[in-house]
């Protein structure tokens, strides 16, 4: 009778645990593409002010630096991005490899008298999402070490233990 409650008890940890794990794996992931994203947003509208006289001039090579700065940034997955005048031309584009989960982020610049341009920026996703896989892969590895000893813990209820020649055996 005491096994039996002793895995009851244990199945209920590990079910709940993988169910924890899950939702955690979820909301990790969730935060950590809200940060992508909102850093991705920070980025655009920053470039976007900051291009606004290059935009209003025609000045590529300060638009062309301007790209290449915000292309290297170490905490922003940017893959590509592109400088438009108000007509739509290219004035400066970057990019770097391929995106696995690319979102395109859209700002137009303020320019004075409202001749501006716009700056599209490509976040990629996909290393915002591998965290919260790794989240949840973690957790359920505390999740089995827990199941683990809780099996050996209802081992032990389950009856006397004894030691002998360095074996716990059960009578």
């Amino acid at each position: 009778m005491r096994r039996k409650q002793a895995l009851i008890c244990g199945g209920a940890v590990a079910v709940s645990g993988v169910l924890l794990s899950s939702y955690a794996g979820i909301l990790v992931g969730a935060l950590a593409m809200r940060s992508a994203m909102d850093r991705g947003r920070a980025t655009a509208r920053q470039l976007a002010y900051n291009s606004t006289y290059g935009v209003v001039t025609g000045n590529r090579s300060l638009l062309d630096q301007l790209a290449e700065g915000a292309l290297d940034m170490a905490d922003v997955d940017l893959v590509e991005l592109t400088i438009r005048d108000t007509r739509g031309q290219a004035l400066a584009q970057r990019s770097r490899a391929a995106a696995a989960s690319p979102v395109v982020i859209t700002e137009a610049s303020r320019a004075a008298g409202g001749a501006g341009g716009s700056v599209a920026v490509v976040v990629d996703v996909a290393p915002a999402r591998s965290a919260g896989v790794r989240a949840a892969v973690t957790m359920l590895g505390c999740t089995a070490v827990l199941a683990f000893v809780l099996g050996l813990v209802a081992g032990a209820i389950a009856g006397p233990a004894e030691f002998e020649a360095g074996r716990i055996t059960t009578g």
